[in-house]
């Protein structure tokens, strides 16, 4: 079927070099089969991270990032996990006039009631570059796969446009799209900033 999701993701700077954030989401599921062919939405699990520049020399940043996700969805109807879960993730930034590289390193606690995969991992890697009129991005990354019958580690990419509007607010459009030939995820990517 297709699969959507929406969030509000609220980032507060605790202190200069620490920030809370909270993320809401609500997922859309429309299945496949002709006779359940209703769209159903629902609140899925609600995550708290914390995240830490522990590093901040010039244009190189590096940060750690432990999370928690609060069994907030009802997964009998198939949003949420049905059980609270931790990540911890490791970020590195460098910047250099226009250009912009990121890589990131994370492993995720999916304990869960679908008999998917518990222990997930995740590495990706990002190129940004600052245009007059907006910001081009490229993302790659690796994924362990939540399905225990699968093997090997599924791949995707992003590709990306943040525009600035005002100096307070972005707009974000993306495609991501599954990499390998048994990979055939698309999706498309939107989304909004504001900082007050």
């Amino acid at each position: 079927g297709r699969h959507g999701e929406s969030a509000a993701v609220f980032s507060y700077g605790v202190a200069e070099t620490l920030d809370a954030v909270v993320g809401l989401p609500v997922q859309f599921v429309r299945p496949s089969a002709p006779e359940e062919a209703r769209t159903l939405a629902g609140v899925a699990d609600t995550a708290l991270e914390l995240k830490w520049r522990f590093i901040q020399r010039g244009g190189v940043s590096l940060a750690l990032k432990p999370g928690l996700t609060v069994t907030t969805g009802d997964e009998e109807r198939g949003f949420g996990a049905g059980r609270s879960n931790y990540r911890l993730a490791a970020l590195a930034s460098a910047s250099r006039g226009k250009a912009e590289a990121h890589a990131n390193v994370g492993y995720v606690r999916n304990d869960n009631v679908f008999d998917e995969r518990v222990d997930l991992w995740h590495a990706s890697l990002a190129a940004a570059y600052s245009l007059p009129l907006f910001k081009l991005a490229l993302n790659a990354s690796l994924d362990s796969d939540p399905d225990p019958a699968r093997r090997g580690l599924p791949a995707t990419a992003v590709l990306g446009a943040i525009v600035p509007l005002g100096g307070v607010v972005d707009v974000d459009l993306g495609w991501r799209t599954g990499l390998g030939p048994d990979r055939t995820e698309q999706a498309f990517l939107a989304g909004l900033t504001t900082r007050f």
